[in-house]
């Protein structure tokens, strides 16, 4: 029986691993995101404070000054919502490691 209590042990080790990585890369990924979400969101105000007054000013098509301007407010919004922390989301391994590995946190003990 010993042999097959340490095999479980070792199987429930390798999962704690393969799930803490598994957090780690989503974290990185997360992280990666925002990022590139923060640089789009400069490249938008950039674009709109260079060409939005001048597009503004001449008379030119108004449906493309309004595609223009639906566009640079989608993005905005939509990058502002992306990099807003969300509620009831949470990337940290304490989470993970109880709910893995409960005998780390004192909720029960293998005997």
């Amino acid at each position: 029986m010993a042999a097959d209590a340490s095999g479980g042990e070792h199987l429930e080790q390798l999962a704690y691993d393969l799930a803490l990585r598994t957090v780690g890369q989503q974290e990185r990924l997360l992280e990666e995101l925002r990022a590139r979400t923060g640089v789009l969101l400069t490249a938008t105000a950039i674009v709109v404070s260079f060409l939005g007054g001048r597009a503004l000013a001449t008379n030119g098509d108004a449906w493309l000054t309004l595609t223009g301007t639906a566009a640079a407010i989608a993005s905005i919004v939509l990058g502002v919502y992306v990099l807003l922390p969300k509620s009831g989301f949470t990337s940290h391994c304490t989470a993970l490691r109880c709910t893995c590995w409960p005998s780390d946190c004192g909720l029960w003990s293998w005997r």
